[in-house]
């Protein structure tokens, strides 16, 4: 099940948004006026990556460090980074 939501979310769905942003059918103005970052969003979709290179580090780090909790015992089932990206800095720079 996890292998489906990573294919997903990391090849289907920025594709299908590439493709929407290119057609006819967006509204280009309505769309960079609600991203946070119009910039960032223009160049994903000319094809760069979503994904910053600090984000994909910070994700490594977190992972590679074992900071996941894969045993969903928290109230909540949240799996959400806890770790700010500060902390992440802080434990890559040892």
């Amino acid at each position: 099940m996890a292998i489906i939501v990573v294919i997903l979310t990391a090849y289907i769905f920025p594709r299908t948004l590439r493709k929407y942003c290119g057609s006819p059918n967006c509204d280009a103005w309505t769309v960079t006026t609600r991203v946070k970052d119009p910039v960032r969003f223009a160049k994903f979709v000319r094809g760069e990556s979503h994904l910053a290179d600090e984000e994909i580090l910070d994700y490594e780090v977190y992972h590679t460090l074992g900071l996941t909790d894969d045993e969903g015992d928290e109230p909540g089932g949240d799996d959400s980074p806890d770790t700010s990206h500060t902390e992440l800095q802080e434990l890559r720079n040892r």
